[in-house]
């Protein structure tokens, strides 16, 4: 995929811990998971998406490599990646869970972000891009997801 990895976020799903494990390098930021070429993507094509972690935003680069895709590992979209977006995107494309959770991330990332943005959801049938990768397979999951973000970005 390249790049360097600005960190790794884990959550026991059991207990509901966090831990951030931060990089040597303090030049990335800690709240995204993105890497060099996502960030030339997103100067170039001034459309990013976002998913809701890192998991997804792997499956999504697996699927398409023509757009930057962003996985926010804070919880919430916070002021300093809002200002991010603002400054060099024209549209973000929501890429969050399907659940109850994703629901309300959506509508937090999308009163933080507005203001002269574009901003839109890329819906899936499944509950997320993972699963929709792990389910349906690498063939699928690309033609589905490389259609719907064609037609979100025309």
């Amino acid at each position: 995929m390249g790049g360097e990895i600005a960190g790794l976020h884990t959550a026991a799903w059991e207990k509901k811990e966090y831990r951030y494990f931060p990089s040597a390098s303090k030049a990335y930021l800690p709240i995204l998971y993105a890497s060099e070429e996502d960030f030339d993507l997103l100067y170039k094509t001034q459309t990013v998406v976002l998913t809701e972690g890192a998991f997804d935003r792997i499956a999504i680069k697996r699927c398409t490599k023509d757009v930057a895709v962003f996985a926010r590992l804070s919880k919430g979209t916070s002021g300093y990646l809002s200002i991010l977006l603002r400054r060099y995107a024209k549209r973000v494309i929501l890429a969050f869970d399907q659940d109850a959770a994703g629901k309300i991330g959506t509508d937090k990332a999308e009163s933080r972000i507005a203001g002269g943005i574009e901003i839109s959801q890329l819906r899936l049938p499944a509950k997320d891009p993972a699963h929709l990768l792990e389910t349906k397979g690498l063939r699928f999951a690309s033609n589905l997801i490389n259609s719907r973000l064609d037609s979100l970005t025309l």
